[in-house]
């Protein structure tokens, strides 16, 4: 059973290249430069990762016209994903991962898919970040925004910026929308996914 490797050494990521490695990653996270790898769908299906954070300075196609993202899916340990470090220009998030609580979008994101913070998210999500200081686009739709109801999903968004996403997002309740600032402790950035 595999349950260690040294990801640093590869470059191509085959469709679920490590689909039932189920000891693979456990209290580990990744880090995947997209401009040196070749990741393929559902790599890392079933593995014990606990975070991901994406590096890029070319965009690279992460997402599918629904939503997904095809390469992230069924990981039932992963809490976080960070894409602050890429150029990712959508902020969508249908993973199917059940511990998945904290997202984070880059600066770049002008567009957020209507789907994010739904079922298909994963029910423990918490926390959205953006990153922009622009005001992107929200794809609302009723029967899927915020399925979560009350487990407190939230977008946490630059606070110079708080008062413009909330004037500008009407259709998303202002209590779901906080400054970074007010982001607990631990959550990003500082401790448990620096």
């Amino acid at each position: 059973m595999l349950s260690n490797i040294d990801i640093s050494k590869i470059t191509v990521f085959g469709v679920e290249s490590f689909k039932g490695c189920t000891s693979l990653g456990e209290n580990e996270t990744l880090d995947l430069d997209l401009d040196t790898i070749s990741l393929g769908k559902n790599a890392f299906y079933g593995t014990k990762y606990e975070g991901i954070t994406f590096h890029e300075t070319t965009k690279h196609d992460l997402w599918a016209a629904d939503g997904t993202n095809p390469h992230v899916s069924s990981m039932s340990y992963l809490q976080y994903l960070d894409y602050s470090d890429t150029k990712q220009t959508v902020a969508a998030s249908r993973f199917y991962c059940n511990s998945l609580t904290t997202l984070v979008y880059p600066e770049t994101v002008t567009s957020v898919h209507y789907q994010i913070g739904s079922r298909d998210t994963g029910t423990s999500i918490k926390y959205i970040i953006l990153l922009s200081n622009s005001v992107p686009t929200y794809g609302y739709n009723s029967t899927w925004a915020f399925y979560n109801g009350g487990s407190g999903c939230a977008f946490y968004v630059p606070d110079s910026m708080y008062n413009s996403y909330v004037s500008t997002w009407t259709s998303v309740p202002s209590s779901r929308i906080k400054p970074l600032s007010e982001l607990p402790v631990g959550v990003w950035k500082t401790g448990l996914y620096q």
